[in-house]
């Protein structure tokens, strides 16, 4: 709890592709926050969206047989955990970085 503490939100983020995963649940067995959490479709609640995108990526009507790995985000602590398990690379830590230019307001009208 105390190394918890010491976070100055570093930006790193979890980035899971999908096209990789295999399911194996490895990531969610070694997660210390508990955080992850692997599901059968039929547990998901959505609407036409969620539904279209599963028959997209299932071929099927109603996805029965496949799961998905859901994250509560309030509780990861970053720690990479997953991404050092996962045997197929599918989950990687990547720092999001916001770049801007300021342009001065030049004083001709």
């Amino acid at each position: 709890m105390r190394e918890g503490c010491r976070c100055l939100d570093c930006g790193v983020n979890t980035i899971f592709d999908s096209d990789k995963c295999i399911l194996c649940g490895g990531c969610a067995d070694v997660c210390p926050e508990l955080c992850l959490e692997l599901v059968s479709l039929e547990r998901l609640a959505g609407g036409e969206d969620l539904q279209r995108v599963l028959e997209q990526r299932t071929g099927e009507a109603k996805p029965t047989g496949f799961s998905a790995i859901i994250k509560d985000e309030a509780k990861c602590i970053r720690c990479a955990l997953c991404a050092e398990r996962c045997p197929v690379g599918a989950i990687t830590m990547e720092r999001a970085h916001i770049s801007c230019t300021w342009i001065a307001k030049s004083d001709e009208p």
